[in-house]
């Protein structure tokens, strides 16, 4: 006599979410008992929860397989953002400000070498109080000069900071939208500096580059 076993399917995907949901999958142990608690009452038998749980468990690594393939997704950051015409903006903005700055900084170093120059050429014919006084005024220039390039350099640096994290964060979020149409969970940084050894699994920039309308 065949016997034939109808299993409905809420008897099967209840216990398997639950397990799921507790990533206990890969323990047959935990899986045997939990199915013999769900479904144990239908079936009497334990040799069918076995198979039943052997057969779940074939599936379910199966199916975490293919998922796992497809969970990371990789993006170069870097060559991303030097390809947003928001970045190349900002960059020439950045260029023009340090220019200037450079310049200003320049003439003010001139005045002090021509100072400098200018006591070097007179000291045979001055004072010592005249040689220290001219000396002294030399060194204030030098103090003001450093603490102005440490001012540039700050002011460069704070100026990036403002244009850039805009465009940074809206780049993220576009990579973000790719990578979530495509079924996506996590997009590593590809960039040279981000620490990745190596980067196989898909290249997001095409996709990316093709939202942006590049």
């Amino acid at each position: 006599m065949n016997v034939v076993f109808h299993i409905k399917s809420s008897f099967i995907l209840n216990p398997v979410n639950q397990i799921w949901s507790k990533i206990c999958l890969t323990d047959t142990k935990t899986l045997y008992y939990a199915l013999n608690a769900y479904i144990g009452p239908t079936f009497k038998s334990d040799s069918m929860i076995k198979y039943i749980s052997l057969f779940l468990i074939a599936f379910a690594l199966s199916f975490q397989a293919k998922a796992q393939s497809k969970e990371v997704a990789h993006i170069n950051m870097n060559k991303l953002l030097d390809l947003m015409p928001e970045m190349q903006q900002a960059k020439a903005e950045i260029d023009r400000t340090e220019r200037a700055y450079r310049e200003d900084f320049q003439m003010s170093y001139r005045e002090y070498q021509a100072k400098f120059q200018k006591l070097e050429e007179e000291k045979a014919s001055l004072t010592p109080e005249q040689t220290a006084k001219r000396q002294s005024d030399l060194q204030l220039i030098e103090r003001n000069l450093a603490q102005t390039q440490q001012n540039i350099d700050l002011q460069i640096k704070e100026k990036q900071d403002m244009l850039y994290k805009p465009i940074r964060e809206k780049a993220i979020k576009i990579v973000d939208q790719v990578a979530d149409a495509q079924g996506f969970f996590y997009v590593l940084d590809s960039s040279a500096d981000a620490g990745i050894i190596m980067a196989k699994g898909k290249d997001l920039l095409a996709d990316v580059k093709k939202m942006i309308g590049l």
